[in-house]
């Protein structure tokens, strides 16, 4: 029993430690600053305290969550500064490297800001810089307002001690509501487990699904959308992931498992009507019981108090 309790008391100490360690990068890089620097000495200067891959890769994580905004105006109508001078195929995949890599980088590190696709090559760009191996990949995403995003997105994995992890810088570093980006910083979008990234983004290839099993485009879309990144309310799992809701007689079941004090929860339609839902507790899960009637989508908020009408957006399931 006594050499259980060390054991336990040892693996708290570390998780207390790593949390700490993070925090301390976190509130290094937000406010780390390199006068007259480029991007390769800045880079080289902000990830100088750190030995080893991981703490880097979130060194530029959250340098990038908390100084770089999201250009909501480029998003809307396009990037139109590039163009395609070389007839060859070996010349256009030569000036298209060059724009990934050098030019695109460069140019949101200098005006500090960019879209999905420009923060995910800044953010290789000074992986790569930093020796951290890492790659940009391209899909879909799904929002709380749609099951998916046609324009498509952009995220990255990195790849530490030969594992791959996933990121999403983007999202890391706010949102945008009402066609304006609120900077909100994030650490749930650093290296997010793949069972829970899967469930907002789907990549073109599907090996960077980085699940045994890897999902079909159409299951894709009937998963629920899930706000694990959001750090009012940190979310561990939810039950059920791999499908809509079924009603069982009138009723549907939806399970929560959130990391700290459960939060007070709103239950809407897809019509944004208030639905009248129970909660009961089991298994450090949060049972919602509700009666969907007609509805085809059921959406999830919570907030600090049952009077607060500032709602965080927590999960949208869809209904069979």
């Amino acid at each position: 029993m006594k050499k259980i309790f060390c054991i336990c008391i040892s693996l708290l100490t570390n998780t207390l430690f790593a949390q700490s360690n993070e925090n301390q990068i976190d509130s290094l890089s937000k406010i780390f600053t390199c006068d007259n620097c480029d991007l390769e000495l800045f880079t080289q200067r902000l990830v100088q305290p750190y030995s080893n891959p991981q703490d880097k890769a979130r060194a530029i994580f959250a340098w990038i969550g908390t100084h770089i905004r999201y250009d909501y105006v480029k998003f809307m109508h396009g990037d139109k500064n590039f163009t395609v001078v070389s007839s060859s195929p070996e010349g256009i995949a030569e000036q298209i490297t060059e724009r990934e890599e050098v030019i695109i980088p460069n140019m949101i590190f200098k005006s500090r800001k960019g879209i999905c696709g420009e923060y995910s090559f800044l953010y290789k760009k000074m992986c790569t810089i930093a020796g951290v191996e890492c790659v940009v990949i391209n899909g879909l995403a799904k929002h709380i307002s749609k099951r998916i995003n046609n324009l498509g997105h952009a995220w990255n994995a990195i790849r530490i001690q030969n594992k791959w992890y996933l990121i999403d810088a983007t999202w890391g570093a706010g949102y945008v509501e009402h066609e304006t980006f609120h900077r909100a910083y994030s650490h749930g979008f650093f290296m997010v487990k793949p069972s829970l990234f899967i469930l907002n983004h789907l990549p073109n290839d599907e090996k960077w699904q980085l699940l045994d099993a890897p999902l079909s485009k159409q299951t894709f879309k009937r998963q629920p959308w899930l706000n694990y990144g959001q750090k009012l309310f940190p979310i561990e799992d939810a039950q059920p992931l791999d499908k809509a809701l079924v009603k069982e007689g009138k009723f549907v079941q939806i399970r929560l498992k959130f990391k700290d004090k459960v939060p007070f929860i709103h239950v809407f339609s897809d019509d944004h009507q208030p639905i009248t839902h129970q909660e009961t507790q089991k298994d450090g899960y949060t049972i919602i019981t509700i009666m969907p009637n007609n509805h085809d989508e059921i959406l999830i908020y919570a907030s600090k108090s049952k009077q607060s009408h500032l709602f965080e957006g927590l999960a949208k399931f869809y209904i069979d």
